[in-house]
């Protein structure tokens, strides 16, 4: 076997004993209850989300009605800009900070 490729399964193995070894003792009781579902623990969290819940259900049901889109007077709009770049106006002082003479 390459030299290599023994160190890359080498480096493997003990990269996975050591993955294993922190998922099984590193981790506390409270690391994995809260990632169990710890949210139903705490009942304002549980609220919060129900309540996060119910309103993106509301925006979801939100209708638009885009037929003023294709409405005569809308398609008939004007540009109104102004390009403000045409205008000679100066550009004031170097450092509005600087105290005045």
């Amino acid at each position: 076997m390459k030299p290599l490729l023994k160190n890359l399964i080498i480096a493997l193995s003990i990269t996975v004993l050591l993955s294993g070894a922190y998922i099984m003792f590193g981790r506390s009781s409270s690391d994995i209850d809260s990632s169990l579902g710890g949210a139903a623990m705490n009942p304002e969290l549980l609220v919060r989300s129900q309540e996060i819940f119910e309103n993106t259900n509301r925006i979801d049901n939100y209708r638009m009605d885009t037929g003023i889109l294709s409405d005569r007077r809308f398609t008939s709009l004007a540009n109104t800009r102004v390009d403000l770049n045409a205008f000679d106006v100066g550009s004031g002082r170097t450092n509005p900070f600087a105290p005045v003479q």
